[in-house]
């Protein structure tokens, strides 16, 4: 996974050229080697509705144990961890704004 000095997010980019998972088989092995590339499968919505994977470009450190559940704006990411941590982050720079 590509790493900046300051370990700041950059957007999750959906690249459709590397096709759908819907499209490929359910196997396990693929699942994991797909997690192992920092590839994140949407799940939901229409059975017909075309997704694309998206990608991990950047990661961000500050949680202690797994991020549980994300959720963003435009501008700000919000995650939750099993640390029982909820942290803010700024999606333009980079950094932590809070930590509840």
């Amino acid at each position: 996974r590509p790493r900046n000095d300051r370990n700041v997010f950059s957007r999750l980019t959906s690249n459709q050229s590397q096709g759908s998972a819907l499209d490929k088989s359910d196997d396990s092995d693929s699942s994991v080697s797909e997690v192992l590339r920092g590839i994140i499968n949407p799940v939901g919505g229409t059975k017909n509705a075309r997704t694309a994977p998206l990608q991990c470009v950047s990661v961000a450190e500050g949680h202690t144990k797994p991020v549980l559940c994300l959720d963003a704006t435009d501008e700000l990411l919000f995650t939750g961890s099993k640390d029982r941590s909820c942290k803010m982050w700024n999606l333009v720079t980079g950094q932590e704004i809070a930590s509840l």
